[in-house]
């Protein structure tokens, strides 16, 4: 929804959008050691931030489009999940 706000207000250009994308990533950007890291695995009910953005981009067109990631590439799978 951030995304259909900023584009809607902004008419952004290909350039603009992927620094959505990159401010969205550095939101979950974050150093862990390993060991916090397994712990968080084994307590956490959420997923580790990394996944939270490669899960998320990994399934939204305007990512895989802001950036040419080719259909069937890891960021841009021929079959994505859709919940809205």
């Amino acid at each position: 929804f951030a995304y259909e706000a900023f584009v809607k207000k902004h008419t952004p250009d290909k350039s603009d959008k992927r620094l959505f994308f990159v401010a969205m990533g550095q939101t979950w950007c974050e150093k862990t050691r390993e060991r916090s890291a397994r712990a968080a695995l084994i307590g956490d009910v959420h997923p580790p931030n990394k996944f939270r953005v490669i899960g998320t981009l990994s399934q939204f067109d305007a990512f895989a489009e802001a950036y040419s990631c080719p259909v069937g590439s890891p960021m841009a799978p021929k079959a994505r999940c859709h919940l809205w």
